[in-house]
């Protein structure tokens, strides 16, 4: 699980607590908004520490507090930043506070699902024209220098997905090597499982 401080703050204290926002659209792909309240995820800390590269600057800290580019560092006591400072911070309370305080004490993962109708709104094919309308706008802005295309939230993990089409989610070996111990500590195989599913 992560570990990201409180804003201004030299101590782990907030889970990374994600948020996931999708909406419906009719020409373009759906929209997807799905992330943690810090600047990295730690499965992506994982990565660097495995194949011993630096971490961008701004990601993590070190148990004292202080700027680290070392994988290592966040995994001996460390703690992720913020996404976006004071904005990732605020949304990590608020979350918190939903997770705990409105749902009660974590077990395993305390969720809080909203579904909006949105026909209680306005007619659904007005919806879906109106938001295709806003997206065709959002993909004609022009691009700004070392981008090729302005991407609408969910197009990247989308297209992805297409390109990897039956051949499935490339997992690195440290991240395997970390299910496989988690299957063997309940007595389960992986690579068996994983056979039966194929």
């Amino acid at each position: 699980m992560g570990r990201s401080r409180a804003y201004g703050g030299a101590k782990p204290l907030l889970p990374t607590n994600p948020y996931a926002f999708a909406l419906p659209a009719d020409r373009h792909e759906n929209v997807v908004a799905d992330f943690a309240t810090c600047a990295v995820a730690t499965g992506k800390l994982r990565l660097y520490r495995a194949e011993g590269k630096p971490v961008p600057e701004g990601w993590i800290l070190d148990k004292d507090g202080r700027p680290t580019t070392a994988a290592e560092d966040f995994f001996q006591g460390g703690m992720q930043v913020p996404a976006g400072g004071a904005k990732g911070y605020g949304l990590a309370v608020l979350a918190e506070l939903i997770a705990e305080s409105l749902l009660g004490k974590p077990r395993e993962f305390n969720w809080l699902i909203i579904a909006l109708d949105l026909e209680a709104f306005r007619p659904l094919g007005e919806f879906l024209r109106s938001g295709d309308a806003f997206l065709d706008e959002l993909k004609a802005v022009p691009p700004a220098p070392g981008f090729a295309e302005v991407l609408i939230p969910g197009e990247p993990e989308h297209r992805n997905a297409e390109a990897r089409g039956q051949s499935g989610i490339p997992v690195a070996p440290e991240v395997w090597r970390s299910i496989e111990a988690a299957a063997r500590s309940v007595g389960l195989d992986a690579d068996g499982l994983v056979a039966g599913i194929g």
